[in-house]
């Protein structure tokens, strides 16, 4: 079980006074971002509540569906 928060800085450009995604897109979105941690961190010897990376998803079809385009880690160099 989880929670998501959701702050919204600003609204797009192209919808300057509505959001671009429904709670329910966003909701999907962040159970499917949670698979993905858990899926990379093995993969990358880390703690998933630590791993951070960069995800490009996009919502097409009529229905809106929820696509994952690629994920990439941000890899910190050592010191």
């Amino acid at each position: 079980s989880y929670s998501i928060q959701v702050v919204r800085l600003r609204y797009s450009s192209l919808s300057p006074t509505a959001s671009l995604m429904t709670a329910k897109e966003i909701e999907a979105l962040g159970k499917s971002a949670l698979q993905v941690v858990y899926h990379f961190a093995p993969l990358y010897k880390a703690d998933p509540e630590l791993l951070a990376l960069d995800m490009e998803f996009k919502l097409a079809t009529p229905d809106r569906a929820l696509f994952i385009k690629q994920v990439r880690p941000y890899v910190q160099n050592a010191p």
